[in-house]
């Protein structure tokens, strides 16, 4: 019976220690949403693929800062912050990325990107608004085509965000 009861013990410990150990390897290096914001905004220089790396570092629960900085079309980084919010499927970014998308004084790569990002949160809502989109340029119908006409496509498109070493 003690022997169980060490086992027990033991057995307690080392699960507490494996789940602290598991915890710090996922957790954020940032201790707020804000930071992780703030470091995207202004942290170090990073390579063009990694823009978003703050915001993804931090996760999905950066992206209600981000939905409401993204009507400022000052914001800056503001192209990675909508790529962001499509790579975490952000639901609650939906309104104001199609926002950005019915647009049509919205500078053609947001919408394009804005697209693409409805599409990796919703495939069927993206496909509706892309049958739709009003004044589409050459890099809007890239998007509006890769949707429609291949799932293979818009992968690709979207895969092209990583970092290619």
């Amino acid at each position: 019976m003690k022997r169980r009861f060490h086992f027990l013990i033991w057995t307690a410990i080392g699960l507490s220690l494996s789940a602290l150990a598991f915890g710090w390897l996922i957790s954020s290096p940032y201790p707020t949403a804000e930071a992780a914001l703030a470091d995207f905004y202004g942290g170090e220089p990073r390579p063009e693929c990694m823009q978003s790396a703050p915001l993804l570092a931090h996760g999905k629960s950066v992206a209600p800062l981000v939905t409401r900085a993204l009507s400022d079309k000052t914001m800056q980084r503001r192209l990675y912050a909508i790529d962001f919010l499509g790579q975490v499927r952000s639901q609650e970014a939906l309104p104001a990325l199609e926002a950005i998308l019915s647009d049509v004084t919205e500078i053609h790569g947001f919408r394009a990107s804005a697209l693409q990002s409805i599409y990796e949160i919703s495939p069927p809502r993206g496909r509706e608004l892309a049958a739709r989109v009003e004044n589409p340029n050459a890099q809007l119908n890239r998007v509006i085509e890769a949707i429609q006409y291949s799932d293979k496509r818009i992968k690709d498109m979207i895969s092209q965000r990583e970092c290619q070493w």
